[in-house]
């Protein structure tokens, strides 16, 4: 079996020479090391790695983050960033470059392999669709069918190469014109009449109307589909006319793209079903319980990615997550998991109906993860009764909250999240601010703790 390449980009030698070891002990293949931005550019040109690991500080002229824009931009290279402590100005820099994951000085073994597995996999999905939307692309914009794209507002949106044909006329002159303006008044008034109900309803519909092609009047029949955001609400109406033949092309093409990703995500879930298997079996022959402990939170976090891959396996939308019916089950494996018989617990589970991306729903899930095991852990010790709210909210708003609380025992008046040195947390505020992008705060000024996590949609 071929092995995963990696470059390492780092000024520390000790660091290099200890991710190398880790690397290749998880069985690895480190092509490359290097200290220079300007070197790991060319390195990645040369030996074309499947992943980067890039230190924000390197020596030279440019810096990691720019190292990391360059490669980005030629060789489309997932690229995780190795860091200490980053100022405003560099984590803003940072994130325009769209990095695949972090890694927070010290690095620990469990947290390197979970997150080069999670951007690994990323990856592919990524470059597996970019090849099959580019086909499905050039499949609209040349078939030989009618194709446009309609919003509530009957303003046109989008045509293809036959229907400009059709109208004489390039598409500036069709894109962003109402249908009023293309169409008579009569035909027009039909089409508005029609792409509202699709929109209202959420259901296909057929309408036959009169197109003049050159001299001659005809009528076609057109299927008005709804298109739907990435919160599954209905947006505009792509209109389809056209032969049987390019049907058939179309469904075809749809068809092995979701056969395909499917595959690619049984895979995965059998090779999560593995790593859990074997690190189940750990703590039981490992007396030391600090590290039998670290071992099962590597379990759960790399469990709560095996939910959302469990989902996408059987759903029928693959790219994107049903949040209420996730969060759910991720509280209920966890309360199973670490709930304290000492302690009488309630906690309930408030979450909006929300179907959010995958590159969102992961680190929502992994955060959620973090803060449900800290409360069941930590919040009701030498307490008889004790209770849990875990909420996300967005359906509405313009943001998503994540909200984890307890009336538990409160954390420490001189908390500090950023100079926590626990990879739970570190894991938190690197997920919430940095892939997010969002804000992390903590309040534990009243009876027990919430944690609130906000994020533009």
């Amino acid at each position: 079996m071929k092995k995963t390449k990696i470059l390492i980009a780092e000024d520390n030698y000790v660091i290099t020479e200890r991710l190398q070891e880790m690397l290749i002990d998880m069985g690895y293949d480190v092509v490359a090391t290097t200290d220079s931005g300007r070197q790991a550019v060319k390195e990645a040109e040369n030996h074309n790695p499947d992943l980067i690991l890039m230190d924000i500080v390197l020596k030279g002229d440019i810096d990691g983050i720019e190292a990391a824009g360059e490669i980005r931009s030629r060789l489309k290279i997932p690229i995780i960033f190795i860091t200490g402590y980053v100022d405003d100005k560099k984590l803003n820099r940072a994130k325009i470059v769209e990095p695949y994951g972090y890694l927070i000085k010290p690095i620990e073994e469990e947290n390197l392999k979970s997150t080069i597995e999670i951007a690994l996999y990323k990856s592919s999905i990524e470059n597996k669709l970019r090849v099959s939307e580019g086909i499905y692309k050039l499949l609209v914009k040349n078939a030989p069918d009618i194709m446009y794209m309609v919003n509530k507002n009957d303003k046109v949106l989008f045509v293809n190469k036959l229907l400009t044909d059709i109208f004489n006329k390039k598409p500036e002159e069709i894109i962003d014109k109402s249908i009023f303006d293309l169409f008579p008044p009569e035909i027009a008034e039909e089409y508005s009449k029609n792409i509202k109900e699709v929109i209202q309803t959420g259901e296909t519909r057929m309408l036959k109307t009169k197109l003049t092609v050159g001299k001659k009047e005809t009528v076609v029949s057109v299927q008005l589909n709804p298109i739907r955001d990435d919160v599954n609400k209905i947006i505009a109406v792509m209109g389809v006319k056209g032969s049987m033949q390019a049907e058939g092309q179309i469904e075809k093409l749809l068809q092995e793209k979701e056969m395909l990703l499917q595959a690619i995500q049984h895979h995965m879930k059998n090779n999560f079903q593995s790593i859990i298997g074997v690190l189940n079996k750990q703590p039981g022959n490992i007396s030391n319980t600090d590290v039998s402990d670290k071992v099962k939170e590597c379990v759960n976090r790399i469990t709560a990615v095996a939910l959302i891959h469990s989902q996408l396996y059987k759903s029928s939308d693959i790219a994107h997550i049903d949040m209420k019916d996730l969060v759910k089950e991720l509280s209920q494996n966890l309360v199973e998991q670490y709930h304290s018989d000492k302690t009488k617990l309630s906690y309930s589970v408030d979450v909006d109906d929300l179907r959010l991306p995958v590159d969102i729903s992961t680190p929502c899930v992994l955060i959620l993860n973090e803060l449900i095991i800290n409360v069941l852990k930590h919040a009701f010790i030498d307490r008889k009764t004790g209770n849990m709210n875990i909420s996300v909210t967005g359906l509405k708003s313009s943001e998503i909250v994540l909200t984890v609380s307890d009336d538990g025992i409160g954390m420490p008046k001189e908390f500090d999240i950023s100079k926590s040195k626990t990879m739970g947390y570190q894991l938190i505020k690197s997920l919430s601010e940095i892939q997010l992008k969002g804000s992390l705060s903590i309040d534990s000024s009243g009876k027990g703790t919430m944690v609130t996590v906000k994020f533009k949609k």
